[in-house]
């Protein structure tokens, strides 16, 4: 039987886990708050009112199963710029849906809801070793204002839970994949490859700090961790999306190289 899932925010993560979903016949519908995702159906995609009278109409005419809270500045960069835009996108934004569910829960509406889930980042780790990356670590010292915003999501999901929302928070590792933002270093690699195979572009790719380590994840593998997540999930648990392994931004390059017949150098911007 088809279950229904309401998912705040259209864009990457959001674009690709619709999909999975519609693949085996779910209901869902997306809200957002700027404009329409051209690479979702049209019909699937609403609006979204940054009023809560509003916001709790809409969860209760559409009754989810499952409420997923994907809004947020994902771009580091663009959050240490508009400081006030992201707290808005990535904290005000998630608190009035749980906020709206919170209230309709205690006049005893939405009866069909089984999880919200809402998008942390590894950002809420700072520097801390990556041995201690656990979902039972306390171990969080975000050294970023992007950290620290998502660390601030993660207390009011904690409120939340504990006020009897069945809350589960996802620290997110780095995911890649298709239709991702062309800012984000996966992308950017790629989009440079590919225009110099289609010869609009010198054979020379734009680099930063090739030394830096991360952990990425394939938008395919993390959207079957969200499935499980739902399914096993406990309220009040942090969930780390990741792959488990630490791969140097150079590797990436490496990999594109062994993947082109058009071979190129590199040119470093500070």
């Amino acid at each position: 039987m088809s279950e229904r899932y309401l998912i705040f925010g259209n864009g990457f993560i959001a674009e690709h886990y619709t999909k999975h979903l519609t693949s085996r016949g779910e209901i869902v519908l997306l809200a957002f708050h700027s404009k329409k995702n051209p690479r979702i159906p049209s019909s699937m995609q609403r609006k979204a009112s940054k009023d809560i009278e509003h916001v709790q109409k809409m969860l209760k005419a559409y009754n989810p199963h499952f409420i997923i809270l994907t809004q947020g500045i994902s771009f580091i960069p663009d959050n240490e710029k508009e400081l006030r835009r992201s707290i808005e996108s990535n904290i005000f934004s998630p608190l009035l849906i749980l906020e709206a569910a919170y209230r309709l829960r205690s006049e005893d509406e939405l009866k069909s809801l089984k999880k919200i889930v809402t998008f942390g980042s590894a950002a809420e780790y700072g520097n801390s070793d990556t041995k201690r990356w656990t979902e039972t670590s306390k171990d969080t010292k975000p050294n970023s204002f992007y950290g620290l915003v998502k660390h601030w999501l993660f207390d009011t999901v904690r409120f939340y839970q504990q006020s009897g929302l069945p809350c589960v928070h996802l620290r997110h590792f780095n995911a890649v994949g298709a239709g991702q933002d062309a800012r984000f270093v996966v992308s950017a690699f790629c989009k440079q490859v590919a225009m110099m195979e289609r010869g609009t572009k010198p054979r020379i790719v734009k680099v930063g700090d090739l030394t830096q380590r991360r952990d990425f994840i394939d938008i395919r593998d993390a959207v079957a961790a969200y499935d499980l997540v739902l399914k096993h999930g406990k309220p009040g648990q942090a969930i780390n999306i990741c792959s488990g392994k630490v791969n140097s931004v150079k590797k990436i390059l490496d990999i594109l190289q062994s993947l082109t017949t058009t071979s190129f150098t590199t040119n470093v911007d500070q």
